[in-house]
């Protein structure tokens, strides 16, 4: 075996031992003492051997070994981890001391929960809005194709030609959203859908819980429709039922075979939303009774993305795409646009950006407001933990007398800080525990705010590594602030003057004024906030009092969709003119008019 490798096996195996010997301290002081007597009887061998009688032999080799204890105390310290052992000691000692004051301990746990809970849920949503990685294989060689500009929506024909002609990197897909009536007659009950091209799920490496995903194969033009549900969808529409493999589907009155369900926790790459069904981009002539939307060359409609080869680079990507943007725009050329802005269209360009988080509106829609809710909340915080540093600093007073004593016996300042920063440190993580339960309703409650509007949003809020270690940071950060100032005036007492009952202890005039001081900050937080909340309610009222210009009291807005009808462009003005005559003349109804914007 070689030195290194075996130096590297010696030292994990002496911190391994080490660790174990922690786990079984009367069994270690048991080793120690057989092992120190059997060196101590050897030593009173080899003496009687060299001429000494036994009485004197024995005494010659206590003389030589030295003090028991002191030996037995340094070896035990080679044998264990020192600080590991004092670090349990000092957790054993805080619960006992938290347990003695269970509504201090309540009070505190309580107040840091909510805090660190607020912390935690508003930093829920950032991580699922802008932090959290698609759940694909391997998200970070995703790439979004653009134009130049920044514009990222294309035609099906530029589609078809750039996956054609690329080979920079290991694949593209493209897709496009919208939703489907699944209502086969009566009332609309729409689902979120996206039509994806061949690759899409290959691309993403998203594999099927059930039955198989799309291919090539499936996107043909003249293919007949099939379509492939999310794992939610499946759960929700069917219930989880087995045999959904084969059945038919009705997307806006088309029948589509079910042919896979894609496994937990993929509902597509668009961040806060979910789709519920997966077809192939040929099935747009079925949805569209062949009106040719595919070789629309102005329908723009598309977003691509690609993935990078393994071991590859953006730049490289970004090379090979404006290797092959000329030809791809030059075969794609609007044939009803003017000579100017067909020239212009053939300059266009291609590029690629890091798409590791997939896309989303609602990110840079409520970038900015969660940042500044997590500002709000982290002063909040702050509040909390000045709340705690009163209660430990008053109930330093009732300690008085046991922390005397202790620096009586020897204990050092540093000693006691420790001591008590690690009963800080976990009525924090017991906060933090309270906090997560608090995180996860209030991050729910949030979003149930966002999807209103008859807009749903859909996040993945799950707790990952990353909140976690959010919430223990936090968690660690608080106990050490709203601990180590009480912790260090609580161990600045006169141990004789505490020990007698006189002087004014831990609550002197120095006292008096970081007690002061606490106060003064939180009102300033305190102040702060309600500032902050004014300005906030000042704005809901002007924004709801706003004139809109008519009157909305008794006004009814319903979504009417008549593109199944397979009606004719030219009866679609006919038919609205109709539509309105008959709503003018139900009972209830005093008038009627049609909008392509409504307003909200």
């Amino acid at each position: 075996m070689p030195e290194p490798v075996r130096f590297l096996w010696r030292s994990v195996y002496s911190w391994f031992r080490r660790l174990v010997n922690l786990m079984r301290p009367n069994r270690l002081a048991h080793d120690i003492d057989r092992e120190m007597a059997l060196h101590f009887a050897e030593r009173v061998d080899e003496l009687i051997a060299g001429g000494m009688d036994e009485a004197e032999a024995r005494w010659e080799a206590q003389r030589r070994f030295g003090n028991r204890t002191i030996v037995r105390e340094r070896v035990r310290d080679v044998d264990i981890l020192t600080w590991l052992e004092s670090l349990y000691a000092d957790l054993r000692y805080a619960v006992r001391a938290l347990r003695a004051t269970p509504g201090f301990t309540m009070v505190a746990v309580l107040s840091l929960g909510l805090g660190i809970g607020a912390n935690t849920g508003i930093f829920s949503l950032i991580n699922a809005v802008m932090l959290r990685s698609l759940p694909v294989t391997h998200p970070e060689e995703l790439v979004r194709v653009t134009m130049g500009g920044g514009r990222a929506t294309f035609t099906n024909p530029l589609w078809e030609q750039i996956r054609d002609r690329q080979g920079a990197m290991a694949g593209v897909l493209a897709f496009a959203e919208g939703s489907f009536n699944l209502a086969t007659g009566g009332v609309v009950r729409r689902a979120a859908g996206t039509l994806v091209s061949g690759s899409y799920f290959n691309v993403l490496g998203v594999a099927p819980v059930a039955g198989r995903v799309l291919t090539s194969v499936d996107d043909m033009r003249g293919c007949p429709g099939t379509a492939v549900l999310s794992h939610g969808f499946w759960q929700r529409e069917y219930g989880g039922a087995t045999d959904v493999i084969g059945r038919t589907i009705s997307l806006d009155s088309h029948p589509f075979e079910v042919v896979g369900v894609t496994a937990p926790g993929f509902s597509g790459i668009h961040v806060g939303r979910a789709a519920g069904v997966f077809v192939p981009l040929c099935s747009l002539d079925i949805l569209r009774e062949n009106r040719g939307a595919l070789d629309a060359r102005s329908s723009w409609f598309l977003s691509i993305f690609g993935r990078i080869h393994p071991g590859g680079t953006l730049a490289e990507a970004q090379a090979g795409l404006a290797v092959v943007a000329r030809g791809v725009y030059e075969t794609t050329v609007p044939g009803h646009w003017t000579a100017d802005e067909q020239a212009e269209y053939k300059e266009g360009t291609l590029s690629a950006q890091p798409a590791t988080n997939g896309l989303s509106t609602i990110r840079g829609q409520y970038q900015g407001a969660l940042f500044t809710l997590l500002m709000v909340v982290g002063v909040v915080l702050l509040i909390a933990c000045a709340n705690v540093a009163q209660l430990l600093l008053a109930r330093a007073t009732g300690r008085q007398h046991e922390i005397a004593v202790r620096l009586a016996l020897g204990s050092g300042h540093a000693r006691l800080v420790r001591q008590l920063l690690t009963e800080s440190v976990l009525l924090a993580l017991l906060g933090a525990m309270v906090g997560v339960f608090f995180a996860r309703w209030s991050s729910r409650l949030l979003v149930g705010f966002l999807s209103q509007g008859g807009r749903t949003v859909s996040l993945d809020l799950s707790l990952d590594l990353r909140v976690l270690g959010f919430t223990l940071a936090v968690a660690t950060v608080v106990g050490i602030l709203f601990g180590l100032a009480p912790a260090w005036r609580s161990t600045r007492v006169n141990p004789h003057a505490a020990m007698r009952g006189a002087g004014r202890g831990i609550m002197g005039e120095s006292r008096q004024r970081f007690a002061k001081g606490i106060v003064v900050g939180q009102l300033a937080l305190s102040l702060v906030l309600v500032m902050a909340a004014g300005l906030l309610v000042g704005s809901f009222r002007r924004l709801a009092t706003i004139d809109p210009g008519f009157r909305a009291e008794g006004v009814v807005v319903v979504d009417a969709n008549w593109s199944n009808l397979g009606l004719p462009d030219e009866q679609h003005l006919t038919f609205v003119r109709e539509l309105l005559d008959r709503l003018r003349g139900t009972p209830g109804v005093r008038q009627a008019s049609a909008s392509v914007v409504t307003p909200d």
